[in-house]
């Protein structure tokens, strides 16, 4: 019996200069409603751009970051998109230093930007001075960069009915006494999950939950599943099993998902191959070759005839007996195929170089050993992807 946990962690990467004046610590969002107009000295909102007093002073002369400045522009940045303000947002990128891009090409990047409806609080909970990156940037932008700052931000955030929790990590930039900002990915938090798969793939396979953030919910699609929700976990511990007889055979898919609607976003958390009942263990022990069609979509089974038409059948061969295996046709796309162990690494370079017409056929000849799990094709390997379960005897 096979096992094995998957882990796909939440959070998104933001890589950013930027400007403003800040206090330490977690900062509620302004909407007027204590007073205040919304808008704070480093949210470009004057149409300054992203003008400093230079009263803060924070960090000057002891070597240490000016932190209320950079993370109060990380703020007035990402608040900015959130808000659609997005030529706000642009006039806090160095766009007047960099000659491949304007403020309009920054603030449509910005536009496409996927966003939740609204954030709560921000809170700036790390940041580290990075000389590398100071360099860096100087010498792109051809400028006396003063400072580079790593910079972490925490998010809290809505979207739709649900709250969650999204991290940014950032790039500060000092530029003549002005901090910039631009920011590159989603403002979503990633939804994210852990399962625990248990089954050799001949007849069934159970997926248990085994962790969760507490914005995603994981659910199982593909094959005959018609409703995910009857394949949906909630709870830590819950598990469902994957019938062939009731859901049929091929590529299965857990999935984990955040958010409603057109702010909702999916992660893959793993790829399940369950086979047909009808190729029973026993029906493997004549096979000494396997062929396949070579699709984008998976590799689909030629011989043995048991296997013809299912997508990624699992291989269930003996130790110790050679076998060969490739394919004959294609659709047209360059494909490989490679035998990969339990880490995904091609075992003893067995794996044929990509072809787009296979001619008379790609093969590979081997000798089945217990390393081997999965066998796939590198260039379509999110799809093309099927196990291999080497036993003692068959």
């Amino acid at each position: 019996m096979k096992r094995r946990t998957v882990l796909v962690g939440s959070g998104i990467a933001l890589s950013t200069g930027l400007g403003g004046c800040l206090d330490d610590g977690d900062l509620e969002r302004t909407d007027g409603s204590d007073g205040s107009d919304g808008s704070d000295e480093s949210d470009g909102s004057n149409g300054e751009g992203n003008e400093q007093d230079g009263d803060d002073g924070e960090g000057e002369g002891d070597g240490e970051p000016a932190t209320s400045d950079a993370c109060a522009t990380v703020r007035a940045v990402v608040e900015a998109i959130v808000d659609g303000e997005y030529e706000r947002a642009a006039k806090y990128h160095p766009h007047e230093y960099e000659p491949t891009t304007d403020a309009e090409t920054v603030a449509s990047n910005y536009e496409s930007m996927d966003r939740p409806d609204s954030i709560r609080t921000v809170e700036c909970v790390d940041q580290e001075s990075n000389d590398e990156f100071a360099e860096t940037y100087g010498d792109e932008f051809d400028v006396e960069v003063s400072k580079a700052v790593d910079v972490e931000s925490r998010l809290d955030v809505e979207i739709g009915s649900t709250s969650a929790e999204a991290v940014v990590f950032a790039v500060a930039l000092e530029i003549e006494e002005e901090w910039y900002a631009w920011v590159e990915g989603d403002l979503l938090p990633m939804p994210s999950g852990a399962v625990d798969v248990e089954g050799d793939g001949t007849d069934s396979v159970t997926v248990t939950l085994v962790d969760r953030d507490g914005s995603s919910t994981v659910y199982v699609e593909g094959g005959e599943i018609d409703d995910p929700d009857e394949y949906r976990l909630t709870e830590v511990g819950e598990s469902v099993t994957l019938e062939a007889e009731a859901v049929g055979h091929g590529r299965f898919e857990v999935v984990a998902s955040s958010g409603e609607g057109e702010t909702g976003r999916t992660r893959r958390i793993e790829g399940i191959d369950v086979q047909s009942p009808a190729a029973s263990v026993e029906e493997w022990r004549d096979v000494d070759e396997i062929v396949f069609s070579a699709q984008t979509v998976a590799w689909e089974g030629l011989e043995p005839s048991f296997i013809a038409g299912q997508e990624n059948p699992v291989l269930v061969l003996e130790a110790g007996r050679e076998y060969e295996i490739g394919w004959t046709e294609g659709d047209g796309a360059a494909h490989n195929l490679q035998i990969r162990d339990e880490n995904d690494e091609v075992v003893d370079d067995y794996e044929t170089e990509p072809v787009s017409d296979p001619d008379d056929g790609r093969f590979i000849r081997f000798t089945a050993t217990r390393e081997m799990a999965s066998y796939a094709c590198d260039p379509h390997q999110s799809t093309m992807h099927g196990e291999i379960d080497v036993r003692d005897s068959l």
